[in-house]
């Protein structure tokens, strides 16, 4: 009969001591992987936001118009889209490469500012409760957001596009990730509006017409 010697008790411990004492791997520690693209969709799903330099962007100040929601829309989505507002803000926040980037007031910045105004068009969240008791059947989670960038001294209309994203239904019974669309919507305004603020508009990485419309089945 095998017996287990002290030694190898020993060492058997003292891993498990080390496994329990090991400091836990902190999320700098490591890197993130590369985004699947490199346009607003891709580089969303990312925590940090994509590298942009001061000396890039034509606009230094970016100001956000009150979000426009439709009445019908307000009474359950109101707080998902200020999530996401919030979101978008800090995101832009956080590349450093802008002055000032806020919410508008009745101060009118002195510089040159790019004015986002966005509207939702669609929105719909699937809530913890049937997504549980329904599963699949709950139907799928989708957003979507039509974003102008103006000019905001002159007013000109600089870009008009729609964004937009959707979970699986059968996915999202499972992981349950209905909500997470709503910071990821802010992602993607924000890498949008970064690219778009650049001098060069971003056009290198995503053209005028971005992104295509969808072909109707």
């Amino acid at each position: 009969m095998k017996t287990l010697r002290r030694g190898a008790l020993g060492s058997g411990l003292v891993a498990l001591a080390f496994l329990f004492i090991a400091p836990a791997a902190r999320p700098g520690d490591k890197k993130e992987k590369p985004p699947k693209s490199p346009d607003p969709y891709g580089t969303a799903e990312r925590q940090t936001p994509p590298a942009l330099a001061p000396a890039d962007v034509a606009y230094k100040v970016v100001v956000f118009d009150a979000i426009d929601i439709p009445d019908e829309l307000k009474e359950k989505n109101a707080k998902y889209v200020d999530e996401t507002e919030t979101q978008a803000l800090n995101r832009l926040r956080a590349t450093k490469a802008f002055t000032s980037v806020d919410k508008k007031s009745d101060t009118v910045p002195e510089e040159p500012y790019m004015l986002v105004k966005c509207s939702v068009v669609d929105h719909r969240i699937v809530g913890g409760g049937s997504r549980f008791m329904l599963g699949a059947m709950a139907g799928k989670s989708h957003v979507t957001y039509q974003v102008k960038l103006v000019d905001g001294k002159s007013g000109d209309l600089l870009s008009d596009t729609k964004l937009s994203t959707a979970n699986n239904a059968f996915a999202a019974a499972w992981v349950g990730n209905d909500k997470k669309l709503v910071p990821y919507i802010g992602n993607i305004i924000a890498d949008y509006v970064a690219l778009r603020a650049r001098a060069d508009k971003g056009l290198n990485v995503i053209p005028e017409g971005w992104p295509p419309a969808k072909e109707k089945k």
